[in-house]
């Protein structure tokens, strides 16, 4: 669909995220700078979850690792003109794992540096889960404010991944690298039974911040 000016919109998440398979990293900046973007925080959304979910896809392709900016300082967001000198997170991709329901993967596939994406039009709760030394680091991806958790979709990831042997679950929302505030809403359900696998932040937070550079011209 297009508006009046001649420029593409997508008409849901689940079709931005479909795209993000197949497009190109120019579709995503084109996107990203467009006046829509601009004036329309939903679209600007489904377009900073494209952005990271291309990142994976190429740094898959290319063999390499991304990196998140760590806001783990002080349990606050750092300022604008310290951002892009905090502490880096590597994240490895060595191999992605498309998926509509966690039971249909085989689970020999459940590797070190394995990412998992879910593709289910309704996801809920996570975008992108990696496996890494026995942890299992789930990344909700947003822009807004504020965001909650509906807790029993990462129950129902972790009924599967802790019989294949994983010991620890790290749940993390990546925001973008300029944001200035960041609130987790209460979240909805609990982990049980798998509280005790849960990870903590240094501040005893249940939850990791880091932060993604946007593609933007």
């Amino acid at each position: 669909m297009t508006d009046s000016n001649d420029q593409c919109f997508l008409i849901s998440e689940y079709v931005c995220r479909l795209l993000s398979e197949k497009c190109e990293r120019s579709f995503i900046v084109e996107a990203a700078n467009s006046i829509l973007a601009k004036n329309n925080p939903t679209f600007d959304g489904w377009i900073f979850e494209a952005d990271f979910l291309v990142e994976l896809r190429m740094a898959c392709q290319n063999k390499t690792s991304i990196y998140l900016l760590d806001f783990q300082i002080n349990n606050q967001l750092i300022s604008s003109e310290q951002t892009l000198n905090s502490d880096k997170l590597e994240l490895v991709v060595n191999e992605r794992l498309l998926f509509f329901d966690i039971t249909d993967i085989d689970r020999n596939k459940f590797q070190n540096g394995v990412w998992l994406i879910p593709q289910r039009w309704n996801q809920g709760c996570y975008d992108a889960v990696q496996l890494i030394n026995n942890t299992v680091r789930v990344f909700q991806v947003t822009r807004a404010k504020s965001h909650s958790l509906k807790l029993k979709y990462v129950v129902q990831l972790l009924h599967v991944l802790v019989e294949c042997g994983y010991q620890s679950v790290v749940i993390a929302f990546v925001i973008p690298h300029d944001s200035t505030s960041f609130n987790l809403k209460r979240p909805v359900g609990t982990l049980r039974p798998y509280e005790h696998l849960l990870s903590l932040t240094t501040n005893d937070e249940d939850f990791f911040l880091y932060g993604f550079v946007r593609h933007i011209r």
